[in-house]
């Protein structure tokens, strides 16, 4: 095994461990900057402007949901593809990489999921009623 092959197999496995990482901090980043948007909305009330019959907060808040969503599916796709492409191995140590892949797939599913329902959620509750 040469040293481009050991350098390449490691960050392979750094960033499938981060990758699991990916919907969780989405996830958080959304939910904190939903319900801060909402309250400073309702601090400073804001909450007077609509957009296509929503609230101008739900359409920001839906937006960053989006992008959300957006980030944590991209996540799941790509370490799907490394789960794709990296086969099952029979080494242990290399049995790492299609586990990661794997945990990580799901683990971005899981948050997409949480995302969406937290955003059909906000399209119901009255915006100054979610704080």
């Amino acid at each position: 095994m040469t040293t481009s092959t050991v350098s390449s197999n490691e960050k392979t496995k750094w960033s499938l461990a981060l990758s699991l990482l990916i919907g969780p901090v989405s996830w958080s980043v959304f939910f904190m900057a939903g319900y801060l948007v909402a309250e400073a909305a309702c601090v400073v009330g804001g909450l007077e402007r609509n957009v296509a019959g929503l609230n101008l907060v739900v359409v920001v808040v839906l937006g960053i949901a989006l992008i959300a969503g957006a980030v944590t599916a991209w996540g799941a796709v790509w370490s799907h593809r490394r789960w794709q492409s990296s086969g099952e191995e029979s080494d242990d140590t290399e049995a790492l990489q299609p586990f990661l892949a794997r945990a990580a797939t799901l683990i971005n599913i899981l948050f997409l999921v949480a995302i969406v329902m937290t955003a059909i959620g906000m399209l119901f509750i009255l915006p100054c009623q979610w704080t």
